[in-house]
């Protein structure tokens, strides 16, 4: 065969079993180049995290919401007002534990931001947070805006509005029931000149009408979609993103709901244990927008701007460790699921504030089907001369293949990895490479590539003697925690056949 290019792949698609194949994009997205580039599909590492803010609080980051020079943060059962540099200040607290919907409406000069969780509604107005209970609101499960009016949902099929740039104030008569099918209405999100109902089995769209006396909104169309999650709809780039009663995820095409959603990621959405516990946000960083689907199973995020799926994953987590964003301060802050903590979102940033940020990356199964293969060399194309000199290097330990866990010094050879924390200089960063005849259920004992010393301009990654591969194929991981810059611009392998 000789020297063969290996794909790097363009997104996380494991198969159905592992011999089918184990591709995997883990804190890394392919970003395609053009025919002017070296290779036209490079993968890069994700956006790190720098420490902003921690608050005092029992329990992590809910909800954040900007309003003009401040910040609206639900942190545990507290809510705080954040300004521009990070000063907070506590201004109440919401007595649940579930999930938080924020809506702003256009009253000035002190704007109303309506904060709903788990039929509790509460109008935070010029620094200060009141609870309201109205019997012409009956337990609220989410809220937006449209047109001057809040609107709410209530899991019977109530939508309720309310009066005119006046959060706190309704008009009993003032509500419409979604009621094309005998389901449990599970959000309310606005879209262009719309208000959309998710129920659990259909979904309504409802438009200005003058007609309709007092509620002044009709139902215009209905599809039977429904939501399986509702803590998954997000809106963005003019649609709305959600998974559906299918468990699959859909991306709103007019009155359509078009599955976005991969096989993988199908599976991974009818792998959790518990849809109420799916959480969703966007963000906008480099010129790419992502859709980021979170569950304590794990986190997927799809590229708008590609169609591409991808995984996030925290260090010694299963899922990645931020919960919402949103843009303030002319920054991209994120809140911490579990901690009380607020960072700033950096494609800059190759650590998850003080804990390493690891880049992994699975290649589709390398084959020469249905003949054996001996592998004499792989070479990786990196990006060169990405070296620091006051950073540390930190990888995954493996035993017999299998992460640990651990952090690992890396002191230039693989027999001389231990399983001890210790400061080793970025200076001279590694990639780790092993790989897998078996689908990557089991690794081979990894191998350590520097990537370049501080102001090295001329990187070429070699592993010689990789030896023979069965007709099934091997997938190759490649994986790097030093915090440094991170990108695979391309691979290739000098391959001989054998006998089958």
């Amino acid at each position: 065969m000789g020297i063969v290019p290996i794909s790097l792949g363009t997104q996380s698609n494991p198969g159905r079993y592992p011999a089918a194949g184990n591709g995997r994009l883990i804190n890394c997205f392919m970003e395609p180049a053009g025919d002017e580039a070296k290779a036209p599909s490079p993968v890069w590492g994700c956006a790190g995290l720098l420490s902003y803010l921690t608050v005092t609080a029992d329990g992590g980051v809910r909800c954040l919401f900007a309003v003009d020079d401040s910040l609206i943060a639900v942190v545990g059962r507290l809510v705080y007002r954040i300004v521009a540099g990070g000063a907070a200040t506590r201004i109440g607290g919401i007595a649940t534990t579930g999930p938080v919907y924020a809506a702003l409406n256009r009253r000035y000069p002190n704007y109303q931001v309506a904060l709903v969780s788990d039929g509790l509604y509460y109008i935070y107005e010029g620094g200060v947070l009141t609870a309201i209970s109205d019997p012409a609101l009956p337990s609220p499960t989410s809220v937006d805006f449209l047109d001057g009016y809040f609107f709410f949902s209530e899991r019977r099929g109530r939508i309720t509005r309310s009066e005119l740039d006046s959060g706190g104030t309704f008009d009993g008569l003032a509500y419409a029931t979604a009621e094309s099918n005998p389901d449990i209405l599970l959000r309310v999100i606005a879209h262009e000149r719309m208000m959309i109902a998710f129920g659990s089995k259909s979904t309504e769209f409802f438009a200005a009408d003058a007609s309709v006396d007092p509620f002044a909104y009709s139902r215009s169309t209905a599809i039977e979609v429904g939501c399986g999650a509702a803590g998954s709809v997000a809106r963005t780039q003019q649609t709305i993103l959600w998974i559906a009663d299918d468990k699959t995820v859909r991306r709103l095409n007019g009155y359509q709901g078009v599955k976005i959603s991969t096989y993988p990621v199908d599976r991974f959405i009818t792998s959790i244990a518990d849809l109420t516990q799916v959480s969703a946000f966007t963000y906008t960083l480099g010129g790419n927008t992502f859709y980021v689907l979170n569950a304590p199973e794990g986190t997927w995020e799809y590229n708008l701007q590609t169609g591409l799926w991808h995984e996030r994953q925290s260090y010694g987590l299963a899922r990645w460790r931020v919960s919402c964003t949103v843009e303030f301060d002319g920054k991209i802050i994120c809140g911490d699921y579990a901690s009380p903590t607020l960072y700033q979102m950096s494609s800059t940033a190759y650590t998850e504030g003080s804990s390493p940020l690891v880049m992994e990356l699975r290649t589709p199964p390398v084959h020469g089907f249905p003949y054996y293969t001996i592998t004499g060399a792989v070479f990786i194309d990196v990006v060169p001369g990405v070296g620091l000199a006051e950073t540390y290097n930190s990888v995954s330990s493996t035993v017999n293949g299998t992460p640990t866990g651990l952090l690992m010094a890396v002191t230039g050879s693989i027999t001389t990895i231990t399983n001890t924390l210790t400061n080793a200089p970025d200076s001279t960063p590694s990639l780790v490479l092993d790989y897998s005849d078996d689908g990557g259920i089991n690794f081979k004992p990894p191998r350590l590539l520097p990537l370049g010393r501080a102001g090295q301009t001329q990187t070429r990654l070699k592993a010689l003697r990789l030896g023979r591969s069965k007709s099934q194929g091997r997938t190759y991981r490649l994986r790097v925690s030093a915090a440094v810059v991170r990108g695979i611009i391309s691979m290739s392998a000098d391959i001989t056949k054998l006998q089958p």
